[in-house]
């Protein structure tokens, strides 16, 4: 017995239930489409953190995040790409000691001035 066979088998009421929630599948798979790369950059590697995670809202390219570390106004870190994307610059008020922790992962600590 095929699907179709099945499907002729039933009520008519689970038939029309079936039909209407085939019609909703394909409306919420339209809108999903529809909504395929909208905001979206290239790499798909940037997310906004606002209320929590929000992948269909990332940074645009050359977005830098900023990080309150301290109570003075000089007491900020700011992190983004450069330009070419393939590089990510910090900038602070202050110096960066880099701590090498293995072969490809590195701690980053800021210094203040002395």
């Amino acid at each position: 017995m095929t699907t179709s066979d099945r499907f002729a088998r039933q009520p008519q009421w689970v038939q029309q239930e079936l039909a209407r929630l085939r019609m909703r599948l394909r409306e919420a798979q339209s809108t999903i489409d529809s909504l395929e790369g909208v905001g979206q950059v290239e790499d798909k590697t940037n997310v906004t953190y606002r209320y929590g995670l929000e992948p269909h809202k990332p940074l645009r390219r050359g977005t830098k995040a900023r990080f309150h570390v301290g109570p003075t106004k000089y007491d900020i870190i700011e992190v983004g790409f450069d330009p070419t994307g393939r590089l990510l610059v910090w900038a602070l008020h202050g110096h960066i000691a880099v701590l090498p922790e293995a072969s490809n992962v590195i701690g980053l600590r800021r210094e203040d001035h002395v």
